[in-house]
């Protein structure tokens, strides 16, 4: 019976919090056409290791090109992003998208708070991270379907080094036990 208990207290606390709805190795191998078919209108994206280094002051042309291939689709890019406003205003005004900056993710208020104003339904939008602590227990505490992603690069600043810590044992047990399903194999189901 304290077997029992253990492990469900052990599921629910520590790993259905941090359970996307789907993985992908990085945001950009991902076809537009799966947010469209997942009737997503709004791409909310952490910005640092998710769509470009922490070191990329203003976009790559990768990103420009896959951002404007989703709005091509309808779907509207929000980056919700904990780092300061500085690195993120300059960042998202290049690309024309609307901005999170200090999100303060797991947090959720900053982030209800700008779905609220800007009129925006849960139902309509997907989140895409590249950490478990943050972006994934964000979204699946909001309601929103989140897709966890690899890192872009190898770098990260400080904040990000001592969160890893905690992340890899996570991602490690999502492996393991095979919860960690990839965007592919729902797209094929939905298609």
């Amino acid at each position: 019976m304290f077997s029992f208990i253990f492990h469900f207290l052990y599921y629910n606390i520590y790993v259905k919090t941090y359970i996307p709805y789907c993985y992908s190795k990085t945001l950009f191998e991902i076809d537009p056409s799966f947010f469209k078919k997942m009737n997503c209108e709004y791409l909310i994206c952490d910005l640092d290791n998710t769509l470009d280094s922490h070191k990329a002051k203003v976009p790559t042309k990768r990103t420009i090109d896959f951002i404007e291939n989703l709005k091509s689709f309808g779907i509207k890019v929000v980056v919700v992003s904990n780092n300061r406003k500085k690195r993120v205003d300059l960042y998202c005004k290049t690309l024309g998208i609307d901005y999170i900056y200090r999100a303060f993710k797991p947090f959720t208020k900053v982030t209800r708070n700008f779905l609220r104003e800007h009129k925006i339904e849960t139902k309509k939008c997907m989140m895409v991270g590249d950490q478990l602590m943050t972006d994934i227990k964000c979204a699946n505490k909001i309601g929103i379907k989140s897709i966890l992603t690899d890192n872009l690069v190898i770098e990260d600043q400080l904040v990000t080094k001592f969160n890893k810590i905690f992340d890899k044992p996570r991602r490690d047990y999502l492996r393991k036990h095979n919860l960690l399903i990839n965007w592919r194999e729902i797209y094929g189901r939905i298609k």
